[in-house]
């Protein structure tokens, strides 16, 4: 009897330690991303070329990164609301890795602008729509990966300028 009770509480204690490890220790090793809460605008030769910006804030790197942006329009059907989609095109929108920021990198590589060459608002012509900014990523040590999503409901988000360098996602 007491190689029984051995056995139950050998295997109910590593059930427990495993869900502890698991709860307390890998469910916290996602991706933290922060998005700007501006796109910028840059104009060369009468062309506009605009920008999205994020920031590994993880305290590791992030692989398997992809990000998308896309209008979204709510359209009125019987019983509620759909959403239309129209695709925004955007220069690169898969990267294999982004570092996480360290004291050596004097060049911020872990803050990562997105280039869109898409005219964002002459195609932003419904007020009821918006713009959605997603980026897709995994933890490097437990592989979780994490959706982080902003969204921009007016054009008012739209600044002529440059982001700051960094981890500052305000636009100058």
């Amino acid at each position: 009897m007491e190689m029984v009770t051995s056995i139950i509480v050998g295997v109910a204690s590593s059930i427990l330690s495993s869900l502890i490890f698991l709860y307390f220790f890998l469910a916290k090793k996602t991706p933290r991303i922060d998005i700007s809460e501006y796109i910028c605008k840059e104009t060369d030769g009468g062309v506009n070329t605009y920008w999205f910006k994020y920031v590994n804030r993880t305290d590791v790197p992030i692989y398997d990164v992809k990000v998308d942006a896309y209008f979204l329009t709510p359209v009125g059907t019987d019983g509620g609301h759909n959403l239309k989609i129209e695709d925004i095109n955007l220069k690169h929108s898969t990267y294999t890795h982004v570092p996480n920021q360290t004291q050596h990198d004097h060049n911020a590589m872990h803050a990562v602008q997105v280039r869109c060459d898409h005219d964002l608002e002459k195609d932003w012509i419904d007020k009821a729509s918006l713009i959605r900014f997603e980026v897709i990523a995994k933890h490097e040590l437990s592989g979780f990966s994490k959706v982080h999503v902003k969204d921009y409901h007016n054009k008012n988000k739209i600044k002529v300028g440059t982001f700051k360098f960094g981890n500052d996602l305000d636009a100058s």
